[in-house]
């Protein structure tokens, strides 16, 4: 069965074979993203290692959490066998071809973390086996001796290196070195199955390889809960390891998920002015902009519960992660990290809520790209907020700016070529998906409504 076969002969060839000088403006971009990210990280890393490994991390994380985003959007679309979603399903899959890459990017973060650059329990990890109370066992307690008595911070001290002891079974290089290669593995077969079903299905569409997508996502969402959870613990909570919050996983995945959608509704809006006009309609659109209005609403309800609950348990071991970020350790009351804290909220929840309410915004393209953008921002101050803090207690290093836009502009340029190429190698929608008809948007409806799908 072809396209023909359906009646879409209406509909724009180059959706179903992609043109090689598709994307043609956006390649150019990503290849001067990844020449001046490549200078500006050698250069940081010369200049300021410590503060490179930080700068890097945060774009490392921001990017993986947009992909993580994606990847539940496409096994989301198959555990819930959803028709409006089959012709923006394939740029998300597409999306998701760089993650190979962002697993070979990891490294430099592996290399922090085991040098502990970043990690600080690496360092203070190697002194329990010597039951050396008086080591500094955290950035905080060593920062606290200056404003308390030294009875005060040496007792901070002993608690820091008592817990630390009690944590080693988790916090180890060798058991952390397995769970990185355990996320890694599960999150590069769930993509790799998932695409390559998709792909196939292209040929022949067969039924079966849908059917196999669905029982591979029932499954790799479990999987994924569970492996986005623990790597959260992993690369952002442990940076300040004294603390714990048992909602935190659920914090990060909501803000991945908001992340992942605004960057396929800004696909999507690409694609609706090019390829895709008349297979994406504002219903489709629409839908998008809906989905991103929920998991904001979700993710302001999380970051406040979180919030909430510590701030009225008063425990010093969960406090200590927003005294930090609101009045500062080194310095207190002088911490410009309350400026992010306060502007946080306002673009990740009260900027998309009040604007998305409208159901004219959810169809509006510059509207919904603008809350898309103001999102994606907002997701890279949140990765910010949570990660740079160990680094700078005092305020955000904005001297070292251009280290962390570097960072960014590599991993970006890098992401987005491979996933650019991956787009123009195959058609730009599924186009024997069983669901297609279904997908195609109300303009269509009419003229396909006596087509053979069988």
């Amino acid at each position: 069965m072809t396209q023909s076969d359906r009646h879409f002969d209406h509909l724009d060839p180059q959706a179903a074979n992609p043109p090689h000088g598709l994307f043609g403006a956006a390649r150019h971009l990503c290849y001067a993203l990844i020449l001046l990210g490549a200078v500006g990280c050698i250069m940081g890393w010369f200049m300021n290692p410590a503060q490179f490994h930080f700068s890097y991390l945060v774009a490392w994380i921001f990017v993986w959490a947009i992909l993580m985003g994606v990847l539940f959007f496409v096994m989301l679309h198959y555990i819930v066998d959803a028709g409006w979603s089959v012709v923006v399903r394939r740029p998300a899959e597409q999306l998701l071809a760089c993650l190979p890459v962002l697993a070979l990017l990891f490294i430099p973060v592996l290399i922090g973390v085991l040098s502990g650059q970043t990690h600080d329990w690496v360092r203070h990890g190697a002194n329990i086996a010597h039951a050396d109370p008086t080591v500094p066992a955290a950035n905080h307690a060593a920062s606290a001796a200056s404003a308390v008595s030294a009875a005060e911070a040496l007792a901070l001290e002993h608690q820091s290196a008592e817990l630390l002891a009690k944590k080693q079974p988790f916090l180890n290089i060798p058991f952390f070195i397995v769970r990185q290669v355990i996320y890694f593995t599960v999150w590069l077969f769930l993509a790799w199955k998932l695409r390559r079903n998709s792909l196939l299905q292209d040929a022949a569409g067969q039924a079966q390889l849908t059917f196999s997508s669905r029982r591979w996502s029932c499954i790799g969402i479990v999987l994924y809960a569970l492996t986005f959870t623990f790597a959260s613990f992993d690369w952002i909570m442990t940076l300040q390891w004294q603390w714990f919050s048992t909602i935190f996983g659920v914090y990060t995945w909501a803000g991945a998920v908001c992340s992942g959608l605004a960057v396929i509704c800004l696909l999507s809006l690409a694609l609706v002015r090019g390829p895709l006009r008349q297979y994406i309609g504002s219903d489709t659109i629409h839908t998008l902009g809906a989905l991103l209005f929920a998991f904001c609403i979700f993710w302001g309800y999380i970051a406040f519960s979180q919030y909430f609950l510590i701030w009225y348990g008063n425990i010093p071991e969960e406090t200590i992660w927003f005294l930090k970020r609101w009045t500062g350790i080194t310095q207190p009351g002088e911490s410009k990290w309350w400026i992010a804290s306060c502007l946080l909220p306002i673009g990740r929840f009260v900027l998309p809520f009040f604007v998305l309410m409208s159901a004219h915004a959810k169809r509006h393209p510059r509207t919904l790209a603008t809350i898309c953008v103001i999102t994606l921002l907002s997701a890279w101050v949140d990765v910010y907020w949570m990660v740079m803090p160990a680094h700078s207690p005092a305020g955000p290093p904005l001297a070292w700016l251009w280290i962390d836009l570097s960072a960014l502009a590599l991993i970006v340029g890098l992401c987005g070529t491979v996933s650019l190429r991956a787009l123009r190698g195959s058609p730009l929608y599924p186009i024997m998906d069983p669901r297609l008809v279904e997908a195609l948007s109300a303009e269509h409806v009419e003229e396909i409504a006596g087509a053979d799908v069988d």
